[in-house]
This record gives structure tokens, sequence and C-alpha cells, in this order.
């Protein structure tokens, strides 16, 4: 979140609240949970992700934050509002592109590893998860 100066205190503390109300880890994102997919594992609470050879994949933090959002929704539609109001913590502008640009990165980043597309897009829903979601066995 941005604040021009000069602003008032009750506005950052009011904007403080609603982005910690925003960012309440759901059932599925405990901390030090890993989950595995095809082409991947994930670590949330380490927020590391490893490629099918064990390479460490690097995001950026909005990244991390929509994979672990479509991992907790996997093969359920999330609409582009839905993800930008959870990645972001913003609604979307009349022109807002960025949820469609931060969904191709991860592609680029992901590739089309394993039996299909990992992200499938559904015209005018939203974004998918199509690859079946499974915990992994914590490595020692």
């Amino acid at each position: 979140d941005y604040i021009v100066k000069p602003f008032e205190p009750r506005e950052l503390l009011a904007r403080a609240r609603a982005a910690v109300r925003r960012h309440k880890p759901d059932a599925r994102t405990v901390a030090g949970e890993n989950l595995a997919l095809d082409v991947m594992k994930v670590n949330i609470g380490a927020r590391l992700v490893t490629g099918p050879s064990g390479e460490e994949i690097t995001l950026t933090f909005a990244e991390f934050e929509l994979l672990v959002l479509l991992l907790g929704n996997a093969n359920a539609t999330l609409p582009r509002t839905t993800i930008l109001q959870s990645v972001f913590g913003r609604s979307a502008g009349l022109y807002d592109r960025s949820v469609d640009v931060l969904m191709s990165r991860l592609r680029r980043k992901f590739g089309d590893a394993g039996e299909g597309p990992l992200f499938k897009t559904v015209r005018n829903g939203g974004y998918q998860l199509t690859a079946r979601v499974e915990t992994a066995q914590a490595e020692p």
C-alpha cells in the first residue's frame, strides 16, 4: 500500500489493519506445509519452490502468493478480481492487466512440464491450477 504525505495517523492505522486482515493465512497455507505437484514441490513456510530435478525456482513475492492461492484452490476457477484482491490487496482498474502479467511470468518459470499445462485460462472466468496437489513428506 502507498500513502502520500501528508497523511492522517488514523488513515495509516486503518490501512495497516486492512493489510493484516487481507493476509491472514487460510486453512491450507499452514507454515511449513509441504505440497507436491507433478512438476514441483512447494514449502510454504520456507517460501521455497523446487522443480522436478530439485533445482530451486526463484519467485517474487506476488508470484509466490499467487501460486499459494492457486494451490489452495486447485481445480477451481479463480476470477481475476479475487486474485487481485488476495495477492495485491486492491480492486481492479478498468484496464488492469497485472494478474495476466503475473500469470504469464509463472507460466514462463514453470513451463509446460508434466502431462499438460499447469495453469489454465478460463475465458471470461479467470485462472485455474489443473495439476493434482498432494501433501508431501517433509525432507530432513
